[in-house]
């Protein structure tokens, strides 16, 4: 057993030379002197936390092994700690370095380069644990594609999808993922699907060119297998499965080409429109309600129809969210339909006094401001909003309606 330790800039640079030998002579012996030696190593600033010596079946192995010594110890925040990595690393150089394989040397895969943006996913022994941390708490096979391999590992499959946060951060992308490219018989990716219509790096790309108002933080999995192309159902083992791919694009009108993932909004609102239901499987009810939701933040341009705020948060060029929230005016449960008609784009706080009846949009289309709320000081923001003319989608058809409108201010409004 030894306490993990963290390299020194000094012991990181000499670590890297090493790597550079390695280039030139891969039978070299790493330099296990910079595990102890106090000049190139400090102490883990987060307390004594011990490994040991052993092999690792699969990044998930050794992704477990860790966060149970870190947790043993402690901690149970994520750790990744400076000069951590690049210890660890030398400390399972046999686990993560292939002497046998005929490939070049990537210090990236050894030596943090980068905690943010697209290069952060390349390190060997970082990247399984801190997809383990985010997703352990998912139970629908989420990490199987990602986890599956060697550690010293990370193919082609691994990098297309770990190094987009968009598509790292959903779990709805990664259970497709795994349906498409998983071979669960033999607990590895299925041959062949690298290249060509259908394969990982299509897969990728079509979701990396969804418009930013496609949340696939918050999307299912059924609604962005439902997104793709025909050509991505061959990879599906599960005949039923395909079929009730086929049957929901067909009921949304998805197009089975790349450009076009889904209809233009004002058709996918007649749609949303016309689906009842009791007619269609509990998975098109999913399918349905993040329609609803792409389609609301698409025809207000993710703004707040009342305050016209729409915050954003970008995390990194892929990763992009968004405050405002599509609204029912008729709540699902008092009949209110996934029906682009029946919503509005509403940032959280005003959501929330529209749900409560503190505000309402009359047939002038305009804000209402209840009695209760004018008399609070609490309430001034909200307060000036009221007479307010709604901002509006420019296609009429996507228009809030009247009838819904009407039901919202007699049955849920405070006069």
């Amino acid at each position: 057993m030894a306490l993990i330790r963290c390299l020194s800039d000094q012991g990181i640079t000499e670590f890297e030379a090493y790597l550079d030998l390695l280039k030139r002579d891969r039978n070299a012996d790493p330099p296990l002197r910079l595990l102890t030696d106090s000049r190139h190593s400090t102490e883990f600033p987060l307390g004594d936390v011990t490994v040991e010596q052993r092999s690792f079946e699969s990044r998930r192995d050794f992704a477990v092994y860790l966060d149970g010594q870190l947790h043993g110890a402690g901690v149970d925040a994520d750790a990744d700690v400076p000069g951590m990595w690049e210890w660890l690393s030398l400390f399972y150089f046999d686990e993560v370095f292939s002497r046998s394989r005929n490939s070049g040397v990537d210090s990236g895969r050894y030596i943090v380069k980068s905690r943010s943006g697209s290069l952060s996913n390349r390190h060997l022994l970082r990247d399984p644990y801190l997809l383990y941390r985010q997703h352990r708490h998912l139970d629908d096979g989420e990490l199987d594609l990602l986890l599956c391999d060697e550690l010293w590992r990370h193919g082609d499959l691994v990098e297309n999808l770990t190094a987009r946060a968009r598509l790292r951060n959903s779990s709805g992308v990664l259970q497709v993922a795994r349906l498409l490219y998983f071979d669960s018989d033999r607990n590895r990716a299925k041959h062949g699907t690298r290249l060509g219509n259908g394969g990982h790096r299509h897969f990728s790309r079509i979701l990396q060119n969804l418009p930013l108002q496609f949340d696939l933080m918050r999307m299912s999995a059924g609604t962005i297998m439902a997104l793709l192309p025909v050509e991505f159902d061959r990879w599906i083992d599960d005949d039923q499965t395909r079929t009730e791919n086929q049957n929901t694009r067909d009921l949304f009108g998805f197009q089975s080409v790349q450009s076009k993932p889904m209809p233009p909004i004002a058709e996918l609102a007649q749609v949303l429109n016309g689906i009842d239901s009791r007619k269609i499987s509990q998975r098109q009810v999913k399918v349905r309600s993040d329609a609803f939701r792409i389609g609301i933040l698409s025809a207000y341009d993710a703004k707040c129809c009342i305050s016209n705020i729409g915050l954003r948060h970008i995390a990194n060029d892929d990763h992009v969210m968004y405050e405002v929230e599509a609204a029912h005016i008729i709540p699902v449960g008092s009949g209110g339909a996934d029906a682009i008609n029946n919503g509005l784009a509403l940032n959280r706080s005003i959501h929330w006094a529209f749900d409560l009846g503190m505000v309402w949009v009359d047939s002038e289309m305009r804000v209402n401001v209840a009695s209760e709320v004018q008399t609070d000081s609490r309430n001034e923001w909200l307060r000036c909003f009221d007479r307010r003319q709604i901002r509006l989608p420019n296609d009429t058809r996507l228009l809030p309606s009247y009838d819904a409108l009407r039901w919202h201010a007699e049955h849920v409004a405070i006069r």
